[in-house]
């Protein structure tokens, strides 16, 4: 009588075949993991380079770059109350392709701690919550709105979530007077 010879693996084979496939997973998961950070941080870059580049093209338009922040506006822009605070940020939106965003915010035209007033007659909070890709880097992996309870303390009771950025830019000093551009409506709407 003649032998049968089934053809297959046996068990040896199949768990060394196993093993061999989870020690090539394990050396190649941590390379395809280095390779996407490696993105995020290319990412993180080109957002510096989009901010900068819209630092110029705001130059090249108003002749000046953005202030760190608004410091005043109106006649009496000294005067107590009228302090504005909008940031750097609020004013490069039309260089960052966000030109609806900005239309929307006109930063500048009223104060921010009125912007952060829900309810108020120029409440813009939603816009203010609004998290841009331009001003954050992939590789956080945190909130995209401050939630933490102590959010735009000095314009407001504090209750007021923003939308956070990776990059800052500087606002002079703490003082609301130290730095900061004025507008006047006498000067045509243009900086003093």
């Amino acid at each position: 009588m003649l032998s049968t010879y089934r053809r297959g693996f046996t068990l040896v084979e199949l768990l060394v075949v196993i093993a061999i496939i989870g020690v090539l997973v394990a050396l190649l998961l941590p390379a395809v993991q280095a390779a996407r950070e490696a993105a995020r941080r290319s990412q993180c870059t080109n957002n510096l380079k989009q901010i900068a580049l819209a630092m110029h093209n705001y130059h090249d338009t108003y002749k000046g770059l953005p202030s760190g922040y608004l410091a005043g506006f109106g006649a009496n822009a000294w005067e107590s109350g009228n302090q504005s605070s909008w940031s750097w940020g609020s004013f490069v939106l039309p260089f960052i392709e966000q030109a609806p965003m900005h239309d929307q915010l006109t930063p500048g035209r009223f104060r921010l701690s009125d912007a952060i007033t829900a309810g108020s007659p120029v409440d813009r909070v939603a816009l203010l919550q609004t998290p841009l890709g331009t001003f954050r880097c992939p590789s956080d992996t945190g909130p995209e709105v401050n939630n933490r309870g102590n959010q735009l303390r000095n314009m407001s009771d504090g209750n007021v979530p923003a939308a956070l950025s990776n990059y800052i830019g500087n606002n002079a000093s703490n003082r609301w007077h130290g730095g900061g551009r004025l507008i006047s409506p006498a000067a045509g709407g243009s900086s003093q």
